[in-house]
């Protein structure tokens, strides 16, 4: 096991026996028998460390213990937005739901667009942690096309089975006018097409996957085809059977994608 895996599985833990706001660079340095810049260098801020150490148990089917009053209330926004839209929440009502004042929400976040970009930061970093997995497996499977069709089946029913959420992150872009936000939001999907190249680029060296198109292109292809799927599955979820055209689309995208032999030259 490796450094970071290590460190991880100390984390997780440790997370299990304390609120997340209690766990240290410290603590985690001394169980994985590593120095405390070492775990910094590796998991990030304190604040970023917790995070996702809270994405690795929800990944496991836990909730984490929040100590910590800027994690109630991001756990409460999330509800809140949920529940109510991006356009019907209000901070007020996240102050609610976490059973504080306004102005503690206030300390935190600055507005409803900056609290709400914060949920994105934790789903986008959650994104950037599985993607590699998930490829991996199906690169390895006996039949890539059918495991990728699996996936991609998955992929809409949590969409189908939580609409909401993919509405909600619709009616945010749409909402979403101030230029501070857009570039906000295009870092974060610029640094999740970043390291899913690096990893695509990695995979064509190899020979696993084409070799001719940019990484980075076929990084925002997929993303493309990903969030096509999700607003068909919400917007036109009884019109069109998703679920029953997984096959084809799998097959479009790993004919697109799979390693080509050299063709044979033509006789005359």
């Amino acid at each position: 096991m490796d450094s970071k895996s290590k460190m991880m599985e100390v984390a997780l833990k440790l997370a299990e026996q304390m609120p997340l706001d209690k766990i240290n660079y410290a603590d985690i340095a001394d169980a994985a028998g590593v120095h405390w810049t070492t775990v910094r260098r590796h998991l990030g801020s304190k604040e970023r460390m917790r995070t996702h150490i809270a994405e690795w148990m929800r990944d496991r089917g836990k909730e984490p213990s929040h100590g910590d009053t800027r994690s109630k209330i991001i756990e409460a926004a999330r509800t809140v937005f949920a529940r109510l839209g991006y356009s019907g929440a209000s901070l007020d009502q996240v102050a609610a739901e976490a059973g504080m004042t306004k102005g503690a929400v206030y300390w935190h976040f600055a507005s409803k667009q900056d609290l709400y970009v914060t949920l994105l930061e934790s789903n986008m970093a959650a994104q950037k942690r599985l993607i590699p997995q998930q490829a991996q497996a199906v690169l390895e499977a006996d039949d890539p096309v059918r495991a990728l069709s699996s996936w991609l089946r998955g992929q809409c029913a949590s969409c189908l089975e939580n609409p909401d959420a993919a509405l909600l992150f619709l009616e945010f872009l749409v909402s979403s006018r101030e230029p501070g936000i857009r570039s906000k939001l295009a870092g974060l999907f610029e640094e999740l097409h970043h390291q899913v190249a690096l990893m695509l680029a990695e995979l064509q060296r190899s020979g696993r996957l084409w070799g001719e198109p940019d990484a980075k292109a076929i990084s925002v292809y997929i993303q493309s085809v990903m969030h096509g799927m999700l607003v068909t599955s919400v917007i036109h979820r009884e019109e069109i059977k998703l679920d029953v055209m997984m096959d084809d689309v799998a097959s479009m995208l790993w004919n697109g994608l799979y390693p080509r032999p050299a063709e044979e030259p033509r006789g005359e």
